[in-house]
Parts: C-alpha cells; sequence; structure tokens
C-alpha cells in the first residue's frame, strides 16, 4: 500500500513540473515534466520504480495554468495506479485538484488528504482580514495562537473528523478564559488539554465573551465551509519531503 505526496513545481513558465512521492519509503514514483530525476540526498534508495519524463505544456490545455494542475495528477495518478495500491495521497490545496480527486470518479477509493500548511496559512489569512475590521483588533494579539491550535488540532485528532472539528472548536472557550464547559462537537467532555495556565502564559489579553472580536472568531471558525474542510487535515499530512525546485522553461 501507498501513500503518495503530490506537488506542483513553477507555475511562471511555459512547462511546469509535478512529482509524487511514496511516504513509507520517501521514494519519488513519478516525475511528470522533468527530463531528469532527482532523489532526495537523504534518501538511501538508489532505484526509482517508475520514470516518466514526459512534459505538461501549457499549450496542451488550451493555455490554462489551471488545468495544468489537473492534467498532471491525473496522469501521474493514472499510471500508479495501474501498478500499485494506492490509499491515500497528499496534496496542496489548489481547488483544481479537490476537484478532480472529488468528482473525477476515477479515484473514490483514495483517501485525499491536504499539505496541513495550506491550512494554517488558510486560517492565517482569514484571521488577519477579520481583525482589520473595526472592533476586532484584540484578535491580531492571538492570530499565531491560532495558527498553533490549528496545527495542535490536526496532530491531536487521531484520524478522527468530529475530534478534530471538537478541538478545534474549544479554541472558541479557551480565548475568553473559559477552560471547562459541559460538552464538547464529539461528546466528550468539554475541556482544554493544556496545563493549568501560568501567569507566563497569560501573555495575551482574554477576549470579551460575546464581544465583536469574539463573534467574528466564531463567524471564521464555525463556517460550514471551513468544518467540511477539515476532513482534509486529519491524519495531519505535509508534502515538506517534494520541496524540489525544478521548473523547465
Amino acid at each position: 500500500m501507498s501513500i503518495l505526496l503530490y506537488k506542483l513545481h513553477g507555475r511562471i513558465c511555459r512547462r511546469v513540473t509535478y512529482n509524487l512521492l511514496r511516504v513509507k519509503t520517501s521514494l519519488l514514483l513519478e516525475m511528470v515534466g522533468l527530463t531528469l530525476l532527482e532523489i532526495l540526498p537523504s534518501i538511501a534508495h538508489t532505484a526509482l520504480w517508475t520514470q516518466t519524463l514526459e512534459v505538461v505544456d501549457v499549450r496542451e490545455v488550451g493555455g490554462k495554468s489551471p488545468n495544468m494542475v489537473k492534467l498532471g495528477l491525473e496522469r501521474g495518478m493514472d499510471r500508479l495506479t495501474q501498478k500499485a495500491n494506492v490509499v491515500e495521497v497528499v496534496t496542496d490545496a489548489q481547488t483544481e485538484i479537490l476537484a478532480i480527486m472529488k468528482n473525477s470518479g476515477k479515484f473514490d477509493n483514495i483517501s485525499h488528504q491536504i499539505d496541513v500548511w495550506h491550512g494554517a496559512k488558510n486560517i492565517i489569512k482569514k484571521m488577519s482580514n477579520v481583525a482589520n475590521a473595526k472592533g476586532n483588533e484584540d484578535l491580531q494579539l492571538w492570530i499565531p495562537a491560532i495558527r498553533n491550535h490549528f496545527w495542535f488540532s490536526c496532530r491531536s485528532c487521531s484520524g478522527d473528523t468530529m475530534k478534530l472539528k471538537a478541538i478545534c472548536l474549544s479554541l472558541l472557550q479557551h480565548v475568553v478564559n473559559e477552560h471547562e464547559w459541559v460538552l464538547s462537537l464529539d461528546g466528550s467532555v468539554g475541556k482544554c488539554r493544556h496545563e493549568e495556565l501560568t501567569q507566563a502564559d497569560r501573555n495575551k489579553p482574554w477576549l470579551q465573551k460575546g464581544s465583536k472580536a469574539h463573534q467574528a472568531l466564531q463567524g471564521v471558525m464555525r463556517k460550514k465551509r471551513f468544518l467540511n474542510t477539515l476532513k482534509y487535515y486529519k491524519d495531519f499530512r505535509h508534502t515538506g519531503n517534494l520541496n524540489l525546485s525544478t521548473t523547465i522553461c
């Protein structure tokens, strides 16, 4: 069984590269777009399972760069699923990739996870936008903690989407200095997971419960679209091993 990482490199040139890497062995299995295959220096394996020397050219997809993302993934996955039992693929967060994994019908039996870094980046962007609104200034100090809490939630949920939602939403109590409550979303006892806070830990002012800033935070965290995307982060995956910055111009 193989868990694969998929990543796009280089979007400013006419040709780009797409790489698929096996998580368990860090073996680069599929590279669409290069005429040279590389393996990360730390990897002991010297033999490539699949050597695909193929270029995806923007002219193949009507000059539309987003379509290259879909085509690169589809070609690589089609070849690998014929040769291996692929159980999971980890990708960036492009909507084109989400669409093909969800709607093509070809990969219904493959779990799709998104690099948790993209989820954290998205939260920072949303929180920065709402924190800039008048009356929400107190949220600015909480943005790094909100990002860290997202990482913690993904790492601690044991692959359970409902548990991930519950841990994420526990932040709404924590920021108003409530660390125990009746019931969490997943049915567990409502309680923060940190130890008793010391004075040194309290380096930010608590938000006022029900304040404009607190309501703005709830608006982001309880939004249906955000909660629905959490399933893509439940296994705490990342694509860091695929940082091969090679572009064919």
